[in-house]
């Protein structure tokens, strides 16, 4: 096996999650069930929903900031109020809202106001404002300020997954207008404002974020008195460290189900629940080694996807025919390259007239992606590739697509890509859109097609219709060789027996709805 760290500070990283044993947290001094202890797997790094890439960011803002609604609780779709005590759909282009008066911002910038929920949509919304969410509100007219606490959503066009897929999420946390112009406009990791039933207080880079309870919060208190994010990179670490008392909730691997079915820590539950994540094989178009599409379709004939699920998932999860997983819009039923096929790969290799093939293959530094790419090295070595893994810390990989961020971009070859499933499908599948290439579109897969399929079911309410143009969207993407879907994963997590966690169909934690048992 070959890999290849990139820095330092990341060898570093790797070492210390093969000294797991010996690792040690910072010591918190609390009771841990008045503040439990989250694992984290990085540090902040733009909370900004303006720009944010999610992780420990959204976790923050579903605590920290509000929503006019939000999911009623683990594992579901269903929404209900949460900032807006009143919002109804008054045609099927708008929505008219009405704000709780009392929840207020810190810092003596007052209450929520119909103001900043028309600042906060509107900023986003703006196609020239270059926002990479701006897709969520790609169908918003504008923001009708009514009075005070009163506003009215107009909509371009109907959308019915609004409620579920934009306004609980992403480009629908509020931010205080007066408190964003104070500051200039945008921030990264310090809120200029905060008003939900927690408060961001403390940060130690690279060792905790410290959340207290909010003593302003007017509406029904959490249950908990504050959460402390403990930050650990790799998440057998956070395993062990959990073992170790050091953790009160941590989402663990696939590969450790298993384990833990059989035997649980003292005093802890398992948490089980399927995942709408999606991760995938992506190969860059425009790289030289990977512009012929036949070398493309030769990788995915070669790469052994129930291999990789039995040895980097231990057999639990599922094998992905796409973007969409089972049960959502869109799902497919089959993919169009069901099983490996050296010979065909090879004989796609000898047409393109390749021969002593050496591609790399950048991953995150976590160990299940690490043995997904080891296979992956392994199958494509079976037909003369040669394949050097890059390992790559979180607060350097989303970057590396990203041309406002440098000129990584142009090295990608191939690349273990895992993104968070949103619940409807136009939140998935917008990334591979044209006008994505050189922000999260790091195939650089420009598709006009798939692009006019995307704008078409956006407005489409009839659902069988729309379910046909997300399958067709998909099967796009496996033809043109840039994707080879790989798995769905399964959201899994160790935790105190004592609580009771809340976690969306995509993972992440909602802390205000933890209950304490």
């Amino acid at each position: 096996m070959t890999i290849t760290e990139l820095s330092r500070r990341r060898l570093l990283q790797a070492s210390a999650a093969a000294g797991a044993a010996s690792f040690v947290l910072p010591v918190t001094g609390h009771a841990s069930e008045t503040v439990p202890r989250i694992r984290a797997n990085g540090d902040p790094q733009y909370m900004d929903p303006f720009n944010q890439i999610g992780g420990i960011e959204e976790y923050l803002k579903i605590a920290c900031l509000v929503t006019l609604v939000r999911f009623s609780g683990s594992g579901t779709t269903q929404v209900e109020p949460y900032a807006a005590r009143e919002i109804e759909w008054i045609s099927d282009r708008d929505v008219r809202f009405v704000l709780h008066e009392g929840i207020v911002w810190t810092g003596g910038y007052g209450t929520v106001s119909a103001e900043d929920v028309k600042y906060s949509f509107e900023r986003i919304g703006d196609p020239e404002a270059g926002s990479p969410w701006q897709y969520t509100w790609s169908l918003l007219d504008h923001v009708e300020v009514v009075d005070e606490h009163t506003g009215i959503i107009h909509l371009t066009e109907p959308f019915a997954p609004l409620f579920s897929s934009v306004l609980t999420q992403l480009g629908g946390h509020i931010l205080c207008r007066k408190a964003m112009e104070d500051v200039g406009g945008t921030f990264t990791t310090e809120f200029p404002a905060q008003c939900g039933p927690y408060l961001m207080t403390g940060w130690q880079p690279e060792a905790k974020v410290v959340l207290e309870r909010n003593p302003d919060w007017v509406l029904p208190k959490p249950d908990f008195d504050g959460f402390e994010f403990v930050i650990v990179s790799d998440g057998k670490t956070a395993e062990l460290a959990y073992e170790a008392g050091e953790l009160d909730y941590t989402a663990i691997s696939v590969d450790s189900i298993a384990r833990y079915q059989e035997s649980l820590p003292p005093n802890s539950a398992l948490f089980e629940a399927p995942s709408i994540d999606y991760s995938w094989l992506g190969m860059n178009v425009e790289h030289p080694n990977l512009a012929d599409i036949r070398v493309r379709k030769a990788i995915q004939y070669a790469v052994d996807i129930q291999m990789i699920l039995d040895g980097a998932y231990g057999g639990l999860a599922a094998p992905a025919t796409g973007i969409q997983a089972p049960g959502t819009v869109g799902y497919r039923e089959q993919r169009q390259i069901e099983e490996r096929d050296v010979a065909m790969a090879q004989s796609l290799l000898e047409e393109a007239g390749v021969s002593d093939l050496a591609l790399t293959l950048t991953c995150l530094n976590d160990t299940v992606s690490q043995s997904v790419c080891q296979i992956i090295q392994a199958n494509l070595a079976d037909v003369g590739i040669a394949v050097d893994i890059l390992v790559v810390d979180a607060g350097v990989y989303w970057n590396l697509g990203l041309e406002s961020e440098g000129e990584d971009w142009k090295d990608l070859q191939l690349t273990l890509m895992p993104y968070s499933g949103g619940v409807d499908p136009s939140e998935n599948l917008v990334w591979f859109l044209p006008d994505q290439v050189g922000v999260w579109n790091w195939e650089r897969w420009n598709s006009p097609e798939f692009g006019a399929l995307y704008e078409k079911a956006m407005v489409e309410l009839d659902p069988e219709a729309r379910y046909a143009m997300y399958v067709e969207m998909q099967d796009l993407m496996e033809e043109s060789g840039a994707y080879h879907f790989i798995t769905h994963g399964v959201n899994a997590a160790l935790h105190k027996d004592w609580m009771e966690p809340s976690v969306r169909l995509s993972g992440s934690p909602q802390l205000p709805q933890f209950r304490k048992i």
